[in-house]
């Protein structure tokens, strides 16, 4: 597993991750969520090594990254797309790799046809599309076929074709019991293959929870759908009982202040016939913006979110 102790960055005056505890649980796949400039990327450069705590520690089954002889047989990274030398064949970087963490050759070529680059490795890695650096990165991550990989980003410079292939590949990944932590603007992305969730702003941890329980962590209640030809009738009766009542597509409504089995008495009472009565869960992307809205902070509530979201 991979594990934050009180983990914190600083550069000068700035705090870029302020002492972060969390447990990434292993054979998980775990999205890492925050705005831009949240210290997402700095907490994995810190899992790896690339930068150094001002304090805390990050631990990978216990050991930090300097600690161990042949990383990349036990921690991969995609981390920037641009990590290749330019001027290097993709296969020889590929190979350089592997005869630096005594890995056998025929592994370069594997990995390549396995993230889809096996038709451009002579090609030099600055005369690959960003989609295809990626894709060289996330080869390089797989080298020492390692049981714990950290993604920063990689649908970056993908196309839709490659974001779906992505998406798969990684719930393959997953599914063989790794451990990934991956970190994403692309919340919807997210929501498709994680099962876990570490989301912070401004350096501060906000959430450590499974993905499922984030929209209720972030104090959105599912909703209820319903769909009548009588809606207009519906609405006025259910505001009454104390349901807060929103127009949703033609002949339905959005329900939130009663479960369903409120609603549904309510309709029976004033003899309204009910077409649709459907739970609808907040989405991941609702609880994501629910939690790093800037009111949060403004409001100086910051804090209580964190141990609002962080409780049991």
């Amino acid at each position: 597993m991979i594990e934050l102790v009180k983990l914190t960055k600083r550069y000068r005056s700035t705090v870029a991750v302020d002492a972060i505890s969390a447990v990434v649980p292993a054979g998980s796949v775990t999205g890492l969520l925050g705005p831009n400039g949240a210290g997402k990327s700095t907490t994995l450069r810190m899992i790896v090594g690339l930068d150094r705590p001002s304090s805390g520690q990050a631990l990978v089954d216990g050991r930090t990254h300097a600690e161990r002889v042949t990383p990349l047989r036990e921690v991969g990274a995609v981390l920037e797309s641009g990590s290749a030398n330019p001027g290097r064949r993709a296969l020889d970087h590929l190979l350089w790799l592997a005869y630096s963490n005594r890995i056998p050759r025929s592994r370069a070529r594997e990995v390549a046809e396995l993230c889809g680059i096996g038709s451009v490795v002579r090609r030099r890695a600055g005369r690959l599309s960003l989609g295809m650096r990626q894709r060289l990165g996330l080869a390089a991550a797989l080298l020492g076929d390692p049981p714990v990989l950290l993604l920063d980003e990689p649908s970056n410079g993908l196309d839709p074709e490659g974001i779906s292939w992505l998406r798969g590949f990684i719930r393959e990944l997953g599914a063989q019991g790794r451990t990934i932590l991956i970190s994403s603007h692309l919340i919807a992305e997210i929501a498709e293959i994680a099962d876990h969730v570490l989301v912070i702003r401004r350096g501060a941890l906000l959430a450590d929870c499974p993905a499922g329980r984030l929209p209720l962590m972030a104090g959105l209640n599912p909703a209820i759908r319903v769909r009548s030809d009588q809606v207009g009738l519906l609405a006025g009766v259910l505001t009454a009982h104390g349901a807060v009542v929103e127009q949703g597509a033609e002949a339905t409504i959005l329900i939130s202040g009663l479960d369903r089995s409120a609603v549904a008495a309510v309709a029976s009472s004033a003899g309204a016939i009910l077409t649709e009565l459907t739970e609808v869960t907040p989405s991941l992307e609702q609880a994501y913006l629910a939690l790093t809205a800037p009111a949060l902070e403004d409001a100086g509530q910051l804090g209580q979110a964190a141990q609002k979201v962080s409780a049991p």
